[in-house]
């Protein structure tokens, strides 16, 4: 109880003081992640723009699931980079991304995992639904009347016996 009363005290001087204590979270900060919706197995890539401080090279972040992001910078000024995977296991839902960077400064941000797909993309006759037994019968009755007439065809121009 005499801590916490001493602590209160010290941050009540400060603040008298005027002198900033440090953001917990950094207002106005921007934290990226693409693409906002993954699937289990994929790779969400998570940046940072304008919010670390811009000689950083270097901050780390910690993914609600999939673990701990290494982001280094990217090529562009002030921006740093990571990737993570969603675990095969991840279910359904909203998960958070903390990332945290010189000079103290932690951000935060969300991400969704959605269901795996299931199946095949049934997109035209590319084999996205299989046969039915009307399409088996029409591509049955193709193939006869195409033998008939060929049969037929071959028979008339060798069975005439007529000389030209």
């Amino acid at each position: 109880m005499r801590t916490a009363r001493l602590l209160a005290g010290s941050a009540l001087a400060l603040a008298a003081l005027g002198i900033p204590a440090p953001a917990a979270v950094a207002e106005g900060s921007e934290v990226t992640v693409s693409p906002e919706v993954g699937y289990p197995g994929s790779t969400i890539t998570v940046s940072t723009s304008g919010v670390c401080d811009p000689a950083a090279t270097y901050a780390k972040g910690q993914a609600e699931i999939g673990g701990q992001i290494n982001l280094t910078e990217s090529g562009s000024e002030g921006e740093l980079k990571g990737t993570f995977t969603v675990p095969d296991n991840a279910k359904e839902g909203t998960y958070s991304v903390t990332v945290k960077c010189p000079p103290g400064v932690r951000i935060e941000s969300e991400f969704e995992v959605a269901g795996r797909p299931n199946g095949a993309v049934s997109g035209g006759f590319g084999g996205g639904g299989g046969m039915n037994s009307t399409e088996m019968a029409i591509g049955a009755a193709l193939v006869l009347t195409a033998t008939a007439g060929g049969v037929l065809t071959l028979r008339r121009r060798h069975g005439n016996g007529s000389a030209a």
